[in-house]
């Protein structure tokens, strides 16, 4: 019972500890965020620097929309994109900072859609790519099942209606 309750309180503190951290890894101009980033660290970074985020808008969830709002109503200069428009973003952007649902063995990570296109950006442009995540994500499974990423099994009418 002691080691879930040290799993829970782990949980309720690791955006705190992120933020604790913010300002050591975001800096000043343009950082690039895709979805799952957490709007707490670059609210943290706030207090010590001045920066814009541009944020991917990642359909068909549309989940940039979500952090999107948080961060402007912080007084937080926020710009969001559509995916398509990332690549050629990249190279005005210092930081790309990414969310992951789980950081596997070999290094690769599972992340929301589009998070490919930024770190292949980034690769093209040069800025450094970071991944905020926590312990419990890590796990010990390697990605055998594509050569760059898993598969999304979807209902494409997210995407494309079946109305017409």
């Amino acid at each position: 019972i002691e080691a879930i309750q040290d799993v829970l309180d782990e949980l309720e503190t690791v955006y705190d500890n992120l933020s604790k951290n913010a300002k050591d890894y975001i800096h000043s101009e343009y950082s690039a965020s895709h979805a799952q980033s957490r709007p707490s660290l670059f609210k943290a970074a706030t207090s010590c620097r001045n920066y814009t985020i541009i944020v991917a808008d990642t359909p068909p969830s549309y989940s940039g929309r979500g952090i999107t709002q948080p961060l402007s109503s912080s007084g937080i200069s926020t710009v969001l994109v559509p995916d398509s428009s990332v690549y050629g973003l990249t190279s005005r952007i210092i930081k790309v900072v990414l969310g992951a649902h789980a950081i596997l063995a070999n290094g690769g990570i599972f992340a929301t859609t589009g998070s490919p296109l930024a770190a292949t950006a980034a690769r093209a442009h040069s800025p450094p790519v970071v991944v905020c995540s926590w312990q419990f994500k890590l796990t010990p499974q390697w990605n055998l099942y594509h050569e760059y990423g898993a598969l999304d099994f979807a209902d494409p009418s997210g995407v494309l209606g079946f109305e017409d």
